[in-house]
């Protein structure tokens, strides 16, 4: 009765996975006040502010390596040498000023609003599972319920908190790249833009793929809590009635899936990574030989 049990659960695990409704980014945020809001925003601000400082280091960087070459075919002094070279030491300085404390504020900010917030939606979820009947809990099995409040609630702390920020911090560090690429040299840009679509379309995939074999590892990994937590709670029905090895067999079965998952994930993962640097890094062959 108890193998029967617990494949039946596994099975309506497997089936729920299929069918789980989408929840818009936002929706994550339902329980956040003003006060958040007003810190996110803030946060938002810190993390531009931090991301258009990162291209200014390719124009300092430039300045100096203009005065090495002037230096070097003699056109400029020692003296006005070092004088280049420390106004543009004093520039890394004032970046480094400006961009520590805002990284520091921006990446604070959405984390603590992230954990408060996860802290949150664990307290509703498991307010919510109490008050649910014995067939609910008969139907989700205790494997569910504490993958739900583990890995899951972990996922979502990720979505609303620091990696919301790195994006924030990203695009400004992307647009703002672009702008300063214009204004130097329009042309060299157009031509190494050639590689952003590429680019887009592996990250495209990545997203893709590595969602898709995230979510089937923690489904089969929650398969496999539920499926130990009701043969320990039944280990005398199970002994009783000889059937240990079947239910061990079967949550090998499992974990075995979750691998695959997981191996899955992994390999996506490294594809498209090692594609996407090599696409850059020929995209700076394409860029030197341009210019």
């Amino acid at each position: 009765m108890s193998k029967v049990k617990t494949s039946n659960n596994s099975n309506k695990a497997e089936s729920r996975s299929k069918d789980k409704p989408n929840v818009s980014w936002v929706k994550l945020y339902t329980y956040a006040t003003a006060l958040d809001w007003l810190g996110l925003l803030f946060g938002a601000i810190c993390a531009i502010a931090s991301g258009v400082a990162l291209p200014l280091i390719a124009i300092i960087l430039n300045d100096i390596i203009n005065s090495l070459t002037a230096f070097t075919v003699g056109v400029a002094t020692p003296d006005q040498l070092m004088e280049q070279i420390g106004k543009s030491a004093l520039y890394f300085v004032y970046l480094a000023v400006g961009v520590f404390p805002t990284t520091y504020i921006f990446m604070a900010i959405y984390k603590s609003i992230g954990e408060r917030l996860t802290y949150i939606i664990r307290h509703r979820y498991l307010v919510g599972v109490l008050k649910q009947e014995m067939a609910w809990s008969d139907a989700y099995g205790a494997g569910q319920v504490a993958t739900c409040i583990t890995s899951n609630t972990d996922l979502v702390q990720e979505g609303i908190s620091e990696k919301v920020a790195l994006i924030i911090h990203d695009l400004a560090t992307f647009i703002s790249g672009f702008v300063i690429a214009f204004i130097k040299n329009w042309k060299l840009t157009l031509v190494t833009m050639c590689i952003v679509p590429i680019i887009a379309i592996f990250i495209f995939l990545l997203n893709k793929y590595f969602t898709r074999y995230s979510t089937s590892s923690l489904d089969e990994y929650a398969n496999a809590n539920t499926l130990a937590e009701e043969s320990i709670s039944s280990i005398r029905t199970l002994i009783a009635f000889n059937q240990k090895n079947k239910i061990l067999k079967r949550y090998q079965e499992i974990i075995k899936k979750a691998e695959a998952s997981g191996l899955k994930k992994s390999i996506s993962l490294g594809i498209t990574l090692s594609c996407i640097f090599c696409i850059v890094y020929l995209g700076y062959a394409l860029a030197f030989w341009f210019g």
